[in-house]
């Protein structure tokens, strides 16, 4: 779970990748290969993995080009932040094998990154018990607040995670 919010982190890092547009058919060559080059480098440090990292981005560029025709340019900076938390949340769940070289770093915190937790640990709580699922999204969201009030270290370290899921755990069954 906490790799996967992670890579969904820094797929949204490519939004600073916005390439110059052009007249003639957007998806050239030379359009691929720089914007390839530019989602590679923005997700590079997060996932140093070459081979996993390749994968990845070749598949948000395939992405982009079906539903972006006319380019990276043709839709406003916040849906291609949601295009690109989208496209990463969907591979990285299908495929979870290959997240285990995954380096954490400080991300700003959003409501999409909140959404995004939510959908995480919701993902893997019991259907018949949502509403204390949301209580232990609610609180785990403020304790994280607490401890990175800026930006928020993705994956969080593991004994964070322990600490803050036992203390949640605790509150919510008072």
């Amino acid at each position: 779970m906490k790799k996967l919010l992670l890579l969904i982190v820094a797929i949204t890092g490519m939004l600073t990748c916005k390439v110059k547009a052009q007249t003639a058919s957007v998806w050239t060559a030379d359009y691929e290969t720089k914007t390839y080059n530019d989602v590679d480098a923005a997700i590079k440090p997060t996932l140093p993995d070459d081979a996993v990292r390749k994968q990845l981005v070749t598949y948000v560029i395939a992405h982009f080009k079906a539903t972006l025709p006319k380019g990276l340019e043709s839709i406003p900076a916040d849906s291609l932040s949601s295009l690109s938390l989208k496209l990463g949340k969907e591979w990285a769940m299908t495929h979870p094998e290959l997240l285990g070289g995954i380096v954490s770093r400080p991300t700003k915190w959003t409501p999409e990154i909140e959404q995004i937790f939510r959908e995480s640990v919701l993902k893997e709580w019991a259907k018949d018990d949502l509403p204390r699922g949301n209580k232990f999204c609610d609180c785990a969201i403020k304790k994280l607040r607490e401890i990175y009030p800026d930006a928020v270290l993705m994956p969080p370290p593991h004994d964070v995670i322990v600490k803050v899921s036992a203390e949640c755990n605790t509150e919510i069954d008072k």
